[in-house]
């Protein structure tokens, strides 16, 4: 506190709730805005910002930052009492409690107005806030303004191209950041020059771009994707090397989808998400529903389901699995559930087929890996099974997103098991086979579902690096149509757990709680799942087994 009194004393000192609130203003900062103590204390900072800004998704990431305790610094253009533009320097400095979590931010700013009042500096200044540094290209408030003059025209008609390149992550770890900033600003100088005069590339995240282009119809926009696609995917020369990255983008139409410059960029989003979960290197438009869904209505899920993800409305139950011959506990399997604030609680078959279908089954995947592995890390050693669908090995690194998830929650791999189940779209199967080796060499035991597997599940499995195979309905039918040997056994199984009983209640209820998987030598295992239950409730029944 002694050290903010005394840059005070030279400097515009605000501190903020973490909520945005003014608590306090000193009087440089009360100077340099031309505002009273009284004017200003109680109210939101939002009061400084353009209206613009503050309604957009930048300004809502910047107070998200704040509040996950990130140090924020840059110059920020405000606006005064009078309606001038005040130009700051500043740092927003997030103060943490005894627990360490943030509990309120002290701005330090230096009024830099007077410097970039002549038009050179005033220039480049501006130019700072509008474009990326790395690639000149315009940042997300240049595309923002660039989108709402667009909207704003008489008809309106504005196309939005979400792009996401891929294989870009491996250049970056292989090569060096240095590397990956020449292939992004590589990509930036073709996407400028594949452009026409009326259209605008911008770039809004670390290999993520956007290109607005007014007044394409959906052929147009066909057109240009394309285009898109086939510049960027031409090796790019580095030295000695060459190096070569894909291109996936989501389109997004105005007026067809939004006249909202945000609810655009995030139909866009979500198209992207699509285009990743199918086959990369494609484009997907927003209003092109999922099959068997009404357009409308899955365009609207699938926005509340992407918010959902983000405002933690998803949850993960358990289910105690335990071996059915001998009751012995085993694994502890995850499963999904929506809270949706107007629906109530959707549990997966709900809504996993538009997840997978709009590609946001990746995001969604990821937290729930991230959310099992750190409820397991605090109970006693038990393995946590987590379901994955296809569309993550084929659309994803989950990989990767695997070994983030355990480093964070500091569990180790053999405590981990995936339940692979085909998802929506087709299946690369040798991607899959590649990513599964690597999950097994981690140590994650790794369960596919006998629909993947397919035809290879009796003949050839060696070319599958699984420790099971689940045997679900359509795989059992499978395995008696051809007479295996593992038939036998299934009904050994039945018989030893009461499937023959004579009651048919008894029966029917043993089945919802059954499963079946073949190990790697075809020997088949079965399983009993109790009723789910949460995270708490699980480390409680842990206490009590150990």
């Amino acid at each position: 506190e002694g050290q903010i009194a005394a840059i005070g004393k030279s400097q515009c000192v605000v501190t903020f709730a973490m909520d945005g609130t003014i608590l306090d203003a000193n009087d440089n900062f009360l100077a340099a805005m031309g505002y009273t103590y009284g004017e200003v204390v109680g109210r939101h900072h939002r009061m400084f910002v353009e209206p613009t800004l503050a309604e957009s998704d930048q300004y809502r990431e910047f107070w998200e930052n704040l509040r996950g305790g990130a140090f924020l610094s840059s110059k920020f253009r405000r606006t005064a009492k009078d309606g001038q533009e005040v130009w700051i320097q500043a740092s927003y400095n997030p103060i943490l409690d005894l627990n360490g979590e943030p509990f309120k931010v002290v701005k330090i700013a230096t009024d830099i107005t007077a410097d970039v009042t002549l038009a050179e500096n005033l220039s480049r200044a501006q130019r700072e806030v509008l474009h990326d540094r790395l690639t000149s290209l315009p940042n997300r408030l240049g595309l923002s303004r660039f989108m709402n003059e667009a909207l704003a025209e008489p008809d309106g008609t504005l196309s939005i191209f979400y792009l996401d390149l891929d294989h870009f992550k491996p250049i970056n770890d292989t090569f060096g950041h240095h590397v990956g900033d020449h292939v992004l600003r590589e990509i930036a100088a073709r996407l400028k020059l594949a452009l026409e005069s009326d259209q605008l590339a911008a770039r809004v995240g670390g290999d993520e771009f956007v290109v607005v282009a007014p007044g394409l119809s959906r052929e147009g926009a066909v057109d240009l994707a394309a285009r898109l696609i086939a510049t960027v995917s031409d090796p790019i020369r580095h030295e000695k090397t060459s190096l070569t990255v894909g291109l996936s983008i989501g389109i997004a139409q105005a007026p067809v989808d939004s006249v909202d410059a945000d609810e655009l960029l995030r139909h866009a989003d979500v198209a992207l998400y699509r285009s990743k979960g199918g086959h990369r290197g494609t484009h997907s438009f927003f209003s092109d529903a999922a099959p068997g869904e009404d357009a409308e209505a899955n365009r609207h899920l699938a926005h509340e389901m992407q918010f959902g993800i983000k405002a933690d409305q998803f949850e993960l139950f358990f289910r105690p699995r335990f071996t059915a011959e001998d009751r012995v506990l085993d694994a502890v399997e995850a499963q999904i559930e929506w809270n949706h604030p107007e629906r109530g609680r959707l549990t997966a078959p709900a809504f996993m087929l538009l997840a997978e279908s709009s590609g946001l089954v990746v995001p969604l995947g990821d937290w729930a890996l991230r959310a099992a592995c750190k409820a397991a890390a605090q109970w006693p050693l038990i393995v946590v099974s987590v379901p994955v669908s296809s569309v993550q090995l084929v659309s994803g690194d989950l990989p990767s997103a695997v070994l983030l998830a355990l480093r964070e929650a500091g569990l180790a791999a053999a405590r981990l098991e995936l339940r692979v189940a085909k998802g929506f779209g087709r299946l690369d199967l040798d991607r899959i086979r590649s990513d599964l080796a690597r999950l097994r060499e981690m140590g994650v035991r790794v369960v596919v579902e006998g629909q993947v597997v397919g035809e290879e599940l009796t003949g050839g499995r060696e070319g599958w690096p699984v420790d099971f195979v689940a045997i679900d309905p359509k795989t059992r039918s499978d395995l008696e149509r051809i007479g295996h040997a593992s038939v036998a056994d299934i009904a050994r199984l039945e018989a030893l757990i009461g499937l023959n009983s004579d009651t048919i209640e008894g029966e029917a209820s043993i089945r919802d709680i059954l499963s079946l998987r073949l190990d790697r030598n075809a020997r088949v295992v079965a399983f009993l799942n109790a009723e789910a239950r949460s995270a708490d409730a699980v480390r409680s029944l842990l206490s009590k087994v150990a």
